[in-house]
C-alpha cells in the first residue's frame, strides 16, 4: 500500500512540475516574440537562475529567512534545468527547424514533430528536476513514458528515418525547389521538399513524382540547373564510310549557325566515338535555355543534321533492308521533280498574282532556268550580306525572314506562306540582301535565276513596278513586326538578366554571407535581428525601386519577397523586419520627398558595412528592376542612383580601414 502511495504521490509531482513548466514556457515564449530575439532570451534566463542560485542564501541568511532557503534553492533549480531545456529547444528551432530543414526560409518539418521533440526536452528537464534536486523516484514516470516511446518509435520508425534523410539532404544542398534534376531516371522540377519526401514535377508529362526521403538519399541524383541554369545535352548518330568526317562536323555546325533553339555560344561539341559496324559514330552535345525548349533544341538538332546530310549527299547509317526502306536522296529528288516539274511551275507562275500579268514569253524565260532547294530548319536558302542566287517563290512549307539585332540575335520580321515571293528586293537592285531566310519547316522553294528575272524586268516596267510596291508592303509590315519583335526581345534579356542577378546569388549566398565563426556566435547574443544591415539595404533599394514605378502597391511588395526568396536569402534574414522595413522607407519616400530620399539612401549604405553587403543589395536590385517589362526611365536612373550610392559606401568604408 505504501509502494502504491508512493507511486502516485511521484506522478502527480511529476504532473504539477509538468504544468509549472508549461506555463513557464508560455510565459517566456510569449516575452521572447516580444523581444524578437528568442535565443537571446533563453541565455539570459540561464544567466539569470545561476546568478540567483549563489544569491538566494547570502539574501535570505541576512533577511533571516533561513529555513526557506533550501526550498528556494530548489525551484531556482528547477527553473535553472528548464531554462536550459528552453535554450536547447531555442537552439533546434533556429539552425535545425527553421535553419537547415527550412526551404527560403520557411519551416518545413511539421508541428507535430517539432512541439514533439520540445516536449521530450521539457520533459527531461522536469525528469532531471525531479530525481536530482527532490529526490523522488523517477522509475514509475520512466517506465511509463519508456513503454509510451517504444511504441511510438516502433510505429514512427520509418516517419523518423525520412526525418533524418531530409536533414542529410537539406544540409548538402543537393536539392533546391525550382531545379531540374533526373532521379532514379525520372526527370523533372523540384516541386516541394519536406521533411518527409521529395517532388518532382514531370513539365512534359504533367505529373508529379513523389520519392521518399530516404530513396533520393540513397540513389544517384543529376542535377541539370546546377552549376548554372543553361542545359547540356546530346544527340548520337552514325554516318556511313564515304562521309569524310571533318565535312560532317563542319557542315552540321553550319546548318546551326542560325539555330532558333540550340546555342551558338557556347557551340556545339562535335566528338568522333569510333567506327561501329554500321560505319562511324558522332556525339554533339549542344547547349540550350532551361527545360522549355528541351524537345524543340533536340528537334533543331536532328533536323539540323538531316539537312546537312540532304544538302552534302552524305547518308545516316542504318539497315535499309531491315526497315524496307528506299534510297533516301533519290527517293526525295524524284517526289521534289513531280513537285517543281516545268508543268507544275507553270501553274504556279500563272496563279501567282505578281507574275500571271506576264506573257507567254516572259514565262519561258523564268521557267527555263529554274533551280529548287529543299530545306528543313535551321537551314537558311540565303543569308545577311549574301547575294541571293535570284527571286524565290516558295512551293511547300513555311519561310520567316530574319534580322539581326545588336549583332548576336535574330529578331523574326515577316513569314512566307506557300505561294509567296522572297529576296524581291535583292531581285529588284542586285544588291546583298539585309536579312536571311531560315526555313521554320520542311520548305521547298523554286528560285528563278537572277539573270533571267533581269532580263524579264528589263522588258516589263509593270512587274518592276508591281514588285516594287511589294517591297514597300513588306517594309511596312516588317516595320511593325520588327518594333514589335524588338521589344519582345528587350524584355526577354531584362527578365533573363534578372534572373541571372538573382540565380548568381543564390548559388553564392553562402560564401557571400560567410563570417568568422566568432562573429556568427556573438550575432546570436545580439540584440539586433540577423544581419540586419543588409536587411536595411535591400528594403530601401526595393522601396526606391517601386517608387521609382510609380505609386507602389501590393504587388511590388510580393515582387520584393519573391526576389529575397528567388535569391534564397531568407535562410539569412528576418523576412517580416525587411517587409516592415519595406513599408515604412515606401512611406518616407512618398511623405516626405527629396528629405525622405536621403534617408533612405543613408539607409542604404548600411549594407556596404558588411562583407559583400553592397554586391548582394546591387544584384538584388538588378532582380527586382522591371517589375513585368522594360524598366521605366525614372527606375532606371533609381537603379544608377542605388549603384552610386553603394560605390561610393564601399569606397569611403575601404579608406577608414
Amino acid at each position: 500500500m505504501e509502494e502504491t502511495n508512493n507511486l502516485i504521490e511521484g506522478v502527480v509531482f511529476f504532473l504539477l512540475l509538468a504544468c509549472i513548466t508549461l506555463v513557464f514556457i508560455r510565459t517566456a515564449i510569449a516575452v521572447s516574440r516580444w523581444k524578437k530575439h528568442r535565443f537571446r532570451f533563453s541565455v539570459d534566463l540561464v544567466l539569470i537562475f545561476s546568478v540567483l542560485y549563489f544569491l538566494v542564501q547570502p539574501a535570505f541568511s541576512f533577511m533571516d529567512w533561513s529555513d526557506i532557503v533550501l526550498d528556494v534553492h530548489r525551484a531556482v533549480v528547477f527553473l535553472w534545468a528548464i531554462s536550459i531545456a528552453f535554450l536547447v529547444n531555442s537552439l533546434l528551432i533556429r539552425f535545425i527547424w527553421d535553419g537547415v530543414l527550412s526551404s527560403h526560409g520557411e519551416r518545413k518539418i511539421p508541428k507535430l514533430i517539432t512541439d514533439g521533440v520540445g516536449m521530450a526536452i521539457y520533459s527531461a528537464a522536469v525528469m532531471f528536476v525531479l530525481h536530482y534536486v527532490y529526490g523522488q523516484p523517477i522509475g514509475p514516470v520512466l517506465a511509463t513514458s519508456g513503454a509510451a516511446a517504444i511504441v511510438i518509435g516502433f510505429g514512427a520508425q520509418s516517419t523518423i528515418r525520412e526525418v533524418f534523410s531530409g536533414f542529410s539532404l537539406n544540409a548538402t544542398k543537393a536539392l533546391r525547389i525550382g531545379d531540374y534534376v533526373e532521379i532514379d531516371d525520372v526527370y523533372g522540377q523540384v516541386y516541394d521538399i519536406n521533411w518527409r519526401s521529395v517532388s518532382l514535377h514531370n513539365p512534359h508529362t504533367d505529373s508529379l513524382y513523389i520519392f521518399p526521403n530516404s530513396a533520393v538519399a540513397e540513389t544517384k541524383i543529376l542535377n541539370f540547373s546546377e552549376p548554372k541554369d543553361v542545359f547540356r545535352y546530346y544527340v548520337t548518330f552514325t554516318v556511313e564510310l564515304s562521309a569524310p568526317p571533318e565535312k560532317v562536323i563542319r557542315t552540321i555546325a553550319d546548318e546551326l549557325k542560325h539555330s532558333k533553339y540550340v546555342f551558338r555560344d557556347p557551340k556545339p561539341n562535335f566528338n568522333i566515338l569510333g567506327y561501329s559496324e554500321r560505319g562511324i559514330d558522332y556525339r554533339v552535345r549542344y547547349h540550350f535555355e532551361g527545360d522549355d525548349p528541351w524537345w524543340d533544341a533536340q528537334n533543331e538538332m536532328v533536323m539540323a543534321i538531316w539537312s546537312a546530310a540532304r544538302r552534302n549527299d552524305f547518308r545516316i547509317s542504318m539497315n535499309r533492308m531491315l526497315q524496307s526502306s528506299p534510297e533516301e536522296w533519290p527517293y526525295l529528288d524524284e517526289k521534289m521533280a513531280a513537285t517543281t516539274s516545268p508543268e507544275a511551275v507553270l501553274a504556279l507562275v500563272k496563279s501567282n498574282p505578281i507574275l500571271s500579268i506576264l506573257g507567254d514569253d516572259e514565262i519561258d524565260i523564268l521557267c527555263k532556268s529554274y533551280k529548287t532547294a529543299d530545306l528543313s530548319p535551321p537551314s537558311c536558302f540565303f543569308l545577311t550580306g549574301s547575294s541571293p542566287e535570284g527571286l524565290f517563290l516558295l512551293v511547300e512549307g513555311e519561310v520567316n525572314v530574319l534580322e539581326t539585332f545588336e549583332d548576336r540575335h535574330d529578331v523574326e520580321i515577316d513569314t512566307i506562306e506557300p505561294g509567296q515571293l522572297f529576296a524581291v528586293n535583292a531581285a529588284l537592285t542586285g544588291e546583298v540582301s539585309t536579312n536571311l531566310a531560315r526555313a521554320e519547316q520542311y520548305s521547298v522553294a523554286i528560285c528563278f535565276d537572277a539573270l533571267a528575272v533581269a532580263e524579264v524586268l528589263a522588258r516589263r516596267q509593270d512587274l518592276r513596278e508591281s514588285l516594287a510596291k511589294l517591297v514597300r508592303q513588306n517594309d511596312t509590315r516588317r516595320g511593325k513586326k520588327r518594333e514589335e519583335e524588338t521589344r519582345r526581345l528587350l524584355i526577354s534579356e531584362h527578365h533573363k538578366a534578372k534572373r541571372s542577378s538573382l540565380e548568381g546569388i543564390r548559388r553564392g549566398v553562402d560564401d557571400m554571407m560567410n563570417k568568422p565563426n566568432l562573429h556568427h556566435f556573438l550575432d546570436h547574443f545580439s540584440s539586433k535581428v540577423r544581419n540586419e544591415e543588409l536587411a536595411e539595404g535591400l528594403a530601401a533599394a526595393a522601396a526606391l525601386l517601386a517608387v521609382g514605378r510609380g505609386v507602389p502597391g501590393q504587388e511590388d511588395k510580393k515582387h520584393f519577397e519573391e526576389g529575397l526568396r528567388h535569391a534564397d536569402l531568407l535562410r539569412h534574414l528576418d523576412l517580416d523586419h525587411c517587409l516592415y522595413r519595406y513599408d515604412e522607407y515606401v512611406s518616407n519616400l512618398l511623405e516626405n520627398g527629396e528629405a525622405g530620399e536621403k534617408r533612405v539612401l543613408e539607409n542604404l549604405c548600411e549594407a556596404a558595412r558588411v562583407r559583400n553587403g553592397a554586391g548582394i543589395v546591387r544584384d538584388v536590385a538588378k532582380g527586382l528592376c522591371g517589375l513585368s517589362g522594360l524598366p521605366k526611365e525614372k527606375e532606371q536612373a533609381t537603379l544608377k542612383l542605388i549603384d552610386e550610392s553603394l560605390s561610393a559606401a564601399s569606397k569611403k568604408r575601404k579608406e577608414n580601414q
